[in-house]
């Protein structure tokens, strides 16, 4: 059977993995961390346990049908937890609204009255209205493009007046909701996509729809243990797992464009060489084109780095990771925390600009999850959208430790006086931050933690195609390629990808769609 590399041991790689080893491809996974995962692992600060990144499990059937394409039950590898309320949305220290999935509407309904009475009668037009979208988009979401042609389908035509282009998802809300605040409770999640929803296109307005229909989970031990667990059934599938080994370049026969293997440093000591029939690039794509293919300004044309570098790209986020010797079990699992002035919260990111009015996510896992931290103590997890490098250049200087000292206040005063945590500071045993130049040093271009933008330029095939069309031999997982940033979207590319492969080497394998499913 042919031979697979994948550069990345995140959740799209191993996606992929687990699929084709079913199939019996000889897969390869490389990741150059000692932990699988990629931002999707996990880390202790003092007593607790941390994921690095992803906290919220969307559309948990997606993760459900990459395991039984690989001959698994999900349940037999984690315990999963729906979550109600899904979470809290903070407006002001004396506001807030806990949000209710549809298996829960009346309680949903009821939080409504209480927030928005004018908005009750919108909220149920708004989710008839998704019920209908959904399902006329989700199949392009589904859809692995090979060319712009590829947009022009039955699907997209069927899709047309669904889609609300220009609208901005902010404006198509104001069809529904009249209250400024019912609007951004439900436009807030694209900052998921790492975007305003003043900008963000009105197409991804089905991604608080998906919240509200399917729920959010949590996995007990946090979301690292659905990327160990992968592993783990990847493994027993036959996959290859070689942790502590970064691929160093892409081996690449430049006469015919053509991607044959990868180059490795194993154990930090000796550098290798492998080759394969297909490689499967599950790394930050940006960063791999300006550092893992040789030549790439030449080589390529749509894709080289000087285009790259005139790119949109998504935010970044600074992040607290606090180890506390008390427990807060007044505070919700989630928490969003808005800006007092959101709007112009967004308008400082998008300038460059720290502001002291921040918008931070809070998650307190503890209060469901007894795994994660000893009685009586709890890891408070905390992520603030800010600027990314490029849009923050001249303007923040997180090499100097007054900025990461002030944004940190900025984030501590947010938690006592809006969040409700009023004495943290005297219970931090032991924390952990991350700036967005930790992010660039960890691999991740310009610190845009979710990659490439999703405006209306770089969405669908205009993203970086699955099947890589600058160079043969070369397939695109995570979350700068199609369908885009978010779990079940890098499971879905592993999905697709996995397809295109068991295509081309007549190998049965057709991804299920994913409609109808819970």
């Amino acid at each position: 059977m042919p031979r697979i590399g994948i550069v990345g041991g995140g959740p799209g790689g191993l996606s992929t993995a687990m699929i084709l080893a079913s199939k019996g491809f000889d897969v390869t996974i490389f990741e150059k961390s000692k932990v699988i995962g990629g931002r999707t692992s996990s880390f202790n600060v003092g007593h607790s346990k941390f994921d690095l990144g992803p906290t919220f499990l969307m559309m948990k059937f997606v993760l459900d049908k990459v395991f039984q394409d690989a001959g698994k039950d999900s349940s037999n590898y984690m315990k999963f937890q729906q979550l109600n309320p899904m979470y809290r949305l903070q407006y002001n220290p004396d506001k807030h609204m806990d949000c209710y999935d549809l298996t829960q509407k009346s309680k949903m309904i009821g939080e409504m009255k209480r927030c928005f009475p004018q908005d009750v009668k919108g909220y149920e037009e708004w989710v008839d209205w998704e019920t209908q979208r959904y399902e006329k988009l989700l199949p392009l979401l589904q859809k692995a493009y090979t060319s712009h042609s590829d947009v022009v389908s039955m699907d997209a035509i069927r899709a047309i007046p669904y889609m609300q282009f220009p609208k901005s998802l902010h404006e198509m809300l104001g069809g529904f909701y009249k209250d400024p605040l019912t609007k951004l409770s439900f436009s807030f999640q694209a900052k998921y996509l790492g975007m305003s929803p003043y900008t963000c296109p009105a197409f991804y307005g089905i991604i608080p729809y998906v919240e509200h229909a399917f729920g959010v989970y949590h996995v007990e031990g946090g979301l690292s243990e659905i990327t160990r667990t992968m592993a783990i059934a990847a493994t027993e599938n036959g996959t290859k797992i070689k942790l502590n080994t970064p691929v160093t370049q892409l081996i690449v026969d430049q006469a015919n464009r053509r991607v044959k293997g990868v180059k490795v440093m194993e154990e930090g000591q000796e550098e290798n060489e492998y080759y394969f029939d297909e490689v499967v690039l599950n790394a930050d794509f940006p960063y791999a084109v300006n550092n893992l293919i040789p030549n790439a300004e030449n080589l390529m044309k749509q894709w080289k780095p000087s285009k790259l570098a005139k790119m949109k790209y998504s935010c970044s986020t600074f992040m607290l990771y606090l180890a506390l010797d008390k427990e807060y079990p007044e505070i919700q699992h989630h928490t969003i925390s808005f800006a007092d002035d959101y709007a112009a919260n967004l308008k400082a990111i998008q300038e460059g600009r720290l502001t002291e009015d921040l918008s931070i996510y809070v998650r307190n896992s503890c209060v469901n999850d007894k795994t994660v931290s000893p009685k009586g103590k709890s890891g408070i997890y905390v992520l603030a959208p800010i600027p990314n490098l490029i849009d923050s250049q001249g303007q923040i200087d997180w090499n100097d430790q007054n900025t990461v000292k002030r944004c940190r206040e900025i984030v501590l005063n947010h938690l006592e006086k809006r969040v409700g945590m009023t004495d943290i500071r005297q219970h931090i045993e032991d924390e952990l931050v991350i700036t967005p130049k930790t992010w660039q040093n960890n691999n991740i271009y310009n610190g845009s933690v979710f990659s490439l933008s999703h405006n209306l330029l770089q969405m669908l095939s205009m993203r970086p195609r699955n099947k890589f069309n600058e160079l043969e031999g070369l397939y695109l997982t995570g979350a700068h390629t199609s369908p885009g940033s978010g779990l079940p979207t890098i499971f879905e590319s592993g999905r697709m990808v996995t397809e295109l492969l068991c295509n081309k080497y007549g190998v049965q394998y057709q991804r299920s769609s994913l409609l109808h499913q819970k």
